[in-house]
């Protein structure tokens, strides 16, 4: 009478094969609930950097001066056309002068993390700044922190590139 078994290469690759499967299962778990506790943050940084990104785009593109609205009372971000100068009638005199035209918001959002600015800071300074990106890709020069309890990310325009760079201050 013959008995079936598994042999001992069986064996070992069903375990070659398992040990494969928890290799890749646990870090991407433990990964999973790490993003959890700093989706927040994270989530409030990209949206910084995305208007951003937005602004530069269209500024280039559409060949016009666009405006990033930082608000850091409130934790608000939005974008915008900046404001520009047109020629009208003024209603009182009737003498064609030169008039403020305002800009067009295009997207705002509400942070879900609290937002600093850090730079350009002036004793003037009030939590709002009007950040501006133009038609050759440059920018103003900004630098922003977002934070939480679980982190904090530092984002710079570089005024030449209009580019953004983000760091973690866990990394500095």
């Amino acid at each position: 009478m013959k008995t079936r078994a598994f042999t001992i290469v069986e064996v070992m690759v069903v375990l070659a094969i398992g040990a494969v499967f928890l290799g890749i299962g646990i870090p991407a778990f433990r990964a999973l609930m790490g993003y959890k506790e700093r989706a927040p943050l994270e989530q409030a940084i990209s949206d910084v950097e995305d208007i951003c990104r937005k602004a530069r785009i269209e500024a280039i593109l559409g060949k016009q001066v666009m405006e990033v609205y930082l608000n850091d009372v409130e934790d608000v971000v939005a974008l915008s056309t900046a404001p520009r100068a047109v020629m009208g009638m003024d209603l009182d005199t009737g003498v064609e002068t030169r008039q403020a035209q305002p800009g067009e918001e295009k997207r705002r959002l509400e942070l879900t993390a609290d937002m600093e600015i850090i730079a350009p800071r002036d004793d003037e300074f009030d939590g709002e700044l009007r950040l501006r990106f133009y038609p050759n890709g440059t920018a103003e020069a900004a630098e922003v922190r977002v934070s939480e309890a679980t982190g904090a990310y530092r984002l710079a325009i570089d005024p030449v590139t209009g580019q953004t760079m983000v760091e973690n201050e866990e990394d500095l």
